[in-house]
């Protein structure tokens, strides 16, 4: 065997030794939690500031870690893991706000004691603990405080470690919630990262633990309603900001045409559902005309044809263009416009005429289907039927 083989199996042979070996154990006092909401709920973790407070000799190299392992994203990739009924990454979801302190300490001292004392070979063992408290909130949208529990939970961890021989390879004795972890430590905090995940994983059980015995039908209805009122209030404001524009719409539209909207004539369509017919065709002939619809218009037509009837001869029909004219200049307009909806087996036929009635011309004529619709899709399609012309 040549010289570099011998160094190279002498250096295999010595790399733990000079380096270290661990075994470390980990238990925590809180479990993967039972949770049936009762209510389909979904949260966001929304923020979560972590405070990490170290009193070990290793503490420069410790924080780091922990902050690298409790970071939001990691922290909200483990919630959707653990608990996917009820966490999810979608900004859709109810957000929850997370507050957290972990205390970290460890003996040690004891253990740099007796470990030289042993020169290093014989395992010496140490507790590291760690004391979690968690602060959980769920605001509305307008701020409004809807949840706030607290919760909190510890780990401790029992570790073992020799410099010159090869026995703080041996797995440590006692119970370990999560894999022992034992290695060629190449430093004394080898253990602190998987310790640090699986605090990770504690946290999201921690927040379960905290919001399990609330009314999650009271949290989202709460949450529902803010959403529903920030919505209406944005709105509110945009309209505001859009004072001046609307103003100078409302009077574009007073210089706009007038028209009037005859009554719907519907066949195959709910009672119930012509007023909603009506109005998104007024709707939509409202950003080409001054609509005149509804009731007012109703009354006036029935007014008209009445009168026009009573004086017709017995045998005759009323004049129908006399009483459209009547009925524009009721309103000092010259156009009127009339719409049909029809229900067929395969869904509904949908017309529009606009006619001058002073000069009998058509001056738009619109049919469009919908198969396959319901009512509600109907009244979509009309708000923008006079769009398609």
């Amino acid at each position: 065997m040549n010289r570099f083989m011998k160094f190279l199996i002498l250096s295999l042979l010595l790399a733990p030794l000079l380096t270290g070996c661990s075994s470390t154990r980990f238990t925590s006092s809180i479990k993967k939690q039972d949770f049936n909401a009762g209510e389909e709920v979904k949260f966001n973790i929304k923020k979560a500031n972590v405070v990490t407070e170290v009193n070990a000799m290793e503490g420069q190299r410790i924080k780091p870690i922990y902050r690298n392992e409790l970071t939001l994203e990691l922290l909200r990739q483990e919630a959707k893991t653990a608990y996917p009924d009820y966490f999810t990454t979608e900004a859709d979801a109810i957000p929850l706000e997370l507050d957290v302190k972990v205390n970290y300490s460890e003996n040690s001292w004891k253990q740099f004691f007796v470990s030289w004392a042993s020169l290093n070979t014989i395992p010496s063992t140490k507790t590291i603990k760690t004391e979690v408290e968690l602060d959980i909130e769920v605001t509305g949208e307008d701020d409004e405080l809807l949840l706030k529990k607290s919760s909190g939970f510890s780990h401790e961890a029992k570790n073992w470690i020799t410099m010159f021989s090869p026995l703080g390879l041996i797995p440590i004795p006692g119970k370990s919630d999560i894999p022992k972890f034992t290695k060629v430590d190449g430093g004394m905090v080898g253990y602190v990262k998987p310790g640090a995940q699986f605090l990770r994983r504690s946290i999201i059980d921690g927040i379960v633990k905290g919001i399990k015995g609330s009314d999650m039908k009271k949290v989202v209805a709460s949450y529902q309603e803010s959403k529903r009122l920030a919505e209406a209030d944005t709105l509110f404001q945009e309209r505001l900001l859009q004072g001046a524009a609307s103003s100078a719409a409302m009077e574009e539209a007073m210089d706009r045409n007038s028209l009037v909207l005859m009554p719907l004539r519907a066949s195959g369509v709910a009672a119930a559902n012509r007023p909603a017919m009506e109005s998104a065709i007024a709707s939509s002939l409202s950003n080409s005309y001054k609509v005149y619809s509804g009731k007012r218009v109703t009354d006036k037509v029935r007014e008209i044809y009445s009168a026009a009837t009573a004086k017709a001869k017995a045998g005759e029909e009323c004049d129908d263009t006399m009483c459209m004219q009547d009925i524009g200049i009721s309103f000092q307009s010259e156009l009127v416009a009339s719409a049909n909806v029809l229900k067929n087996p395969t869904g509904y036929i949908l017309t529009l005429n606009i006619t001058n009635v002073f000069d009998d011309v058509l001056v738009m004529s619109e049919s469009i289907t919908c198969k396959g619709c319901d009512e509600f899709q109907v009244i979509e399609r009309l708000k923008t039927i006079s769009d398609i012309y």
